[in-house]
């Protein structure tokens, strides 16, 4: 990583922020404190040094635009529950499409796209 040692100072501790803002709503300062994890961890991602789960996380999400994997469980969960078969982002072109607009532009490697192997920490 860097000369400024991100991954030693916050490189594990910012993954484990929930991302609910109290920390922005209550600081009297008015640090916006969740937008400086937001950056930090953006970097850690860049410079690949998230957590195996974030990166197969974001992996899945370019891939299926899901966060988290449709398993046999879960539809057997939503058959107990009345609900009929997981709605995925993947079964809709169209929504995959926005998927992979949205990496283009935030500048993360679309699956099978030419920059494949660019952002993303592969």
């Amino acid at each position: 990583m860097g000369d400024d040692n991100l991954d030693k100072e916050a490189g594990a501790p910012v993954w484990t922020c929930l991302a609910c803002y109290s920390c922005h709503e209550s600081c009297e300062q008015r640090v916006h404190t969740a937008g400086i994890i937001r950056h930090i961890r953006q970097r850690v991602f860049e410079e690949g040094g998230a957590p195996e789960v974030v990166r197969r996380t974001a992996e899945l999400f370019a891939r299926t635009g899901m966060a988290f994997p449709v398993t046999g469980l879960t539809r057997k969960m939503r058959a107990e529950m009345g609900l009929g078969d997981v709605p995925t982002t993947a079964a809709d072109p169209k929504a995959m499409e926005e998927v992979e607009e949205l990496l283009r532009r935030l500048g993360y490697a679309v699956p099978g796209g030419p920059e494949a192997a660019g952002k993303g920490g592969e």
